[in-house]
């Protein structure tokens, strides 16, 4: 299995025994440098991981998955999105050890088609996460169709941020995530702002707040 590309951004403030760890998964066409660019913002005990998708599009233009952009919304290679979500499982073993951070204190996050993959994270591998958090992204439809979910999914904290005039991910489809989400069990916090298919200041505070709640349960 091919190797991912990461940027590692290590912890700002020391803290007793070994440190919790954020994945950041970029969006379609992006590479790990934007989201490496928001690590400042993010609370300073944080081992910080910012992973490059693995298919190559163009020079700086990375994605999980090649997607067609419909009317109706995106359009996800779902074998192409499976293999990356195997690549990344494959890498989120292997941190501990390479980064010394704590196993069981292991958050994803991402924007837009970054965010579909953090949360199919969730969906599959939830006994290894701490938490999962989504910008202006949604879940593939055929990840939320499991007739029963497993229990470790039950209490597992997630946030979605929506963005109302979003017309790459409309948020009808991040409201039905949010519904399949609670129905799994996981404790789901909702955040929506007025704007379009980007990052604002204020989704990243949100995301700081959130992450911070959860670093001081």
């Amino acid at each position: 299995m091919n190797k991912l590309t990461y940027l590692h951004i290590a912890p700002r403030q020391t803290t007793p025994g070994k440190a919790p760890l954020l994945v950041m998964l970029h969006g379609y066409a992006e590479d790990e440098t934007r989201m490496a660019s928001l690590s400042a913002q993010l609370d300073p005990r944080l081992h910080i991981v910012s992973v490059r998708a693995p298919i190559r599009l163009k020079k700086g233009s990375y994605a999980w998955c090649h997607v067609r952009f419909t009317p109706l919304g995106p359009s996800d290679d779902v074998c192409e999105a499976e293999e990356s979500r195997l690549m990344l499982v494959d890498m989120l073993k292997s941190f501990p050890q390479k980064l010394g951070c704590d196993a069981t204190n292991i958050y994803v996050m991402g924007f837009s088609q970054g965010a579909t993959m953090a949360l199919n994270l969730a969906l599959s591998i939830p006994e290894r996460l701490a938490g999962a958090a989504s910008l202006c992204g949604r879940a593939l439809p055929e990840t939320l169709t499991a007739p029963e979910y497993p229990e470790a999914m039950r209490g597992l904290p997630v946030l979605l941020i929506a963005s109302l005039e979003d017309t790459v991910v409309p948020i009808r489809h991040v409201r039905a995530t949010y519904q399949a989400l609670q129905d799994s069990g996981m404790t789901v916090t909702w955040r929506e702002f007025s704007a379009g298919h980007e990052i604002l200041p204020e989704m990243i505070q949100t995301l700081n707040g959130w992450l911070q709640e959860q670093l001081n349960a």
